[in-house]
């Protein structure tokens, strides 16, 4: 399927398009799941692996699914849009590096508090700094919904 605008012409692989929405529902999943053992942080102490595989697995969901929005169109072009939506999608597009930074540095500072056998610290500071993140990423995730809402509202005429 072809889709034609002033700027370009864009074709979409259905086959693809579906494996990024498994992986975007993956990713959901693995964010509900940690933010549920972080919910109860003194039973990390039995599941440190399993804690620290679920952040590395996040963060590298996350990776691509930040990779796949900025190559595959969710930000080409804002110049050929208002300015307010542009300056929109710049910051979203911005706030990628840093919220794949945080995750990474929070799977990071897990595997060292781990490898130290500092459960205390595990079990405490890490479920705090990831629930921080995961209501940033939350948020990212609902700007993102809103800006292309109103793209769509803005290239269909939507309001009238």
């Amino acid at each position: 399927m072809s889709v034609s605008n002033k700027a370009k012409t864009v074709t979409i692989n259905p086959a693809f398009l579906a494996d990024v929405k498994d992986l975007h529902q993956e990713l959901w999943d693995g964010l509900h799941a940690l933010q549920e053992m972080c919910s109860l942080p003194i039973s990390l102490e039995g599941k440190c692996f399993e804690f620290i595989g679920r952040l590395s697995d996040l963060r590298d969901k996350l990776a691509f699914q930040f990779s796949v929005e900025e190559a595959y169109g969710y930000f080409d072009d804002p110049a050929f849009c208002c300015p307010t939506f542009a300056r929109r999608s710049n910051e979203l597009l911005q706030q990628h590096r840093d919220l794949y930074m945080e995750i990474a540095s929070i799977a990071e500072r897990a595997e060292q508090l781990l490898s130290v056998r500092d459960l205390a610290a595990l079990t405490t500071i890490i479920p705090i700094a990831f629930d921080r993140f995961a209501d940033k990423l939350q948020k990212h995730e609902s700007a993102e919904t809103q800006l292309m809402h109103d793209g769509l509202m803005q290239d269909i005429g939507g309001g009238d």
